[in-house]
């Protein structure tokens, strides 16, 4: 099956065309888009939704764009949302019949915010910045670049796969943390009543701060693994720590929290 491409032209303020199994590109200009970008309606969602590197204009979260990203043709391609602008901002909801995004790529230097609800299945993070709204369910996040700030959801992140970026300040609990590089910050919601915790966090290089709750397993493996629980907000418990000879002799470590406790 065929997917009809709808390309946004450079100045369009409002988009039409849209139905069902379409594919939307924003590949360049620089204007504000509040007109028709609620398609709550489509029931069977939309094939992709493209914002190419030359596109710098804006989609504000008082108007975000709203549809589903999750039909599949049958061929190779799988349904992505793909925000590759080199500038300005986009507010998205996975909002329509199934309120679901099948795979989120930020790769531009603009700002992206994932609003409103629904699920992500899949968030790769490589530049820009980037927001998740503490009504988003994602299951899966991948930093290797860029920064972001992800709110509290009582659904906690499946899998974090962590290979660089300034940092990725996140706020729910991760099931399971691997860690490769970048700063990764794992802290309260604002109020602090929510406190994250992890299954499994495996260490190998970056930054490690935790200012959450209890771990069960932690692993550091080598010289440039770091693990900061000097800011932690309470008492908190490894149940099992794995350290090899480098990362227990690395003095960047602070296995102590400044008021509290880790035992």
């Amino acid at each position: 099956m065929s997917v009809t491409n709808v390309y946004i032209a450079k100045g369009t303020t409002t988009i039409s065309g849209v139905v069902d199994e379409n594919g939307v590109s924003f590949m360049d200009g620089s204007q504000t888009i509040t007109g028709g970008v609620n398609l709550s309606g489509l029931t069977t969602g939309l094939a992709y939704v493209l914002f190419g590197p030359n596109f710098y204009g804006n989609i504000p979260a008082s108007s975000p764009l709203r549809a589903d990203v999750d039909f599949t043709d049958g061929g190779a391609n799988a349904p992505v949302f793909e925000y590759g602008a080199s500038g300005g901002s986009v507010a998205f909801y996975a909002g329509g019949g199934s309120s679901a995004c099948t795979r989120t790529k930020h790769i531009g230097m603009g700002e992206l915010t994932l609003m409103g609800g629904g699920t992500h299945a899949s968030v790769e993070q490589s530049s820009g910045r980037l927001n998740i709204t503490a009504d988003v369910i994602a299951t899966s996040y991948r930093a290797s670049g860029g920064e972001s700030l992800i709110r509290y959801n009582s659904t906690a992140i499946t899998n974090g796969l962590f290979s660089g970026g300034n940092k990725s300040t996140i706020m729910r609990a991760i099931t399971n943390i691997d860690m490769a590089g970048g700063y990764l910050l794992v802290q309260p919601d604002d109020a602090g009543t929510n406190v994250p915790t992890c299954t499994t966090a495996r260490v190998y290089n970056g930054v490690f701060d935790w200012r959450g709750g209890n771990i069960t397993s932690l692993y550091a493996f080598g010289k440039d693994a770091v693990i900061d629980f000097s800011n932690i907000t309470q008492n908190v418990t490894v149940g099992t720590l794995y350290l090899d000879a480098a990362a227990r002799n690395n003095p960047r470590n602070k296995w102590k929290g400044r008021r509290f406790n880790v035992t």
